[in-house]
Formats: C-alpha cells, sequence, structure tokens
C-alpha cells in the first residue's frame, strides 16, 4: 500500500476542521477568557522569539497570515470574538 500525499489527506478530514479551527467552537461571549493565552504568547513565546518585547502594532503585524507579511500568530481572544459575532450573525437570535 502507498502512503497517501498530503491532497489525499486533506480530503479525508471532515470538512469542518478544514474550514473553522478551535476557536469556532468556543461559546459565546467567553473571549476575556482567553486574554491570559494572549498575555502569555506575547509576554513568552514573541519575547522568546524575538528577544525582545512588541508593540501593539507589531502583535497586530505578526497576527497575520505569511502571505501578507505576518508569521500567523493568532491573537487567541480577538478570534474568538470575531468567531462568535460571525456565528451570531449568520444564525440570527431566537424570537422571544
Amino acid at each position: 500500500m502507498r502512503p497517501l500525499n498530503l491532497t489525499q489527506l486533506m480530503q479525508r478530514l471532515p470538512t469542518a476542521s478544514k474550514v473553522n479551527g478551535p476557536s469556532s467552537r468556543a461559546m459565546p461571549d467567553t473571549s476575556h477568557l482567553f486574554k491570559p493565552l494572549e498575555d502569555t504568547i506575547r509576554a513568552d513565546f514573541i519575547r522568546s522569539l524575538l528577544r525582545r518585547d512588541v508593540n501593539d502594532l507589531e502583535r497586530d503585524m505578526l497576527s497575520l497570515p505569511a502571505r501578507m507579511g505576518g508569521m500567523g500568530i493568532f491573537k487567541p481572544d480577538e478570534e474568538i470574538s470575531n468567531t462568535n459575532s460571525d456565528y451570531i450573525s449568520t444564525i440570527g437570535t431566537p424570537d422571544p
């Protein structure tokens, strides 16, 4: 049996995991719970990676995908907030 290539492996994954990241499965109004994770990413990971502190503009640039000049280091608190607002606008709010 031949090993699968990357395209074949991606075709076998469920569609939701290809389109939606783990942030799309978070509960609404929980973005504040991800703030400590963002603080740790900024204070420990990025500081170790770049060997210096970064300001807010640099942090925004680092969160961009590589094809846009960033490093793809997402901001969990903003990602959760954006995902939930997109989800709520898609499904709407229930009628009372």
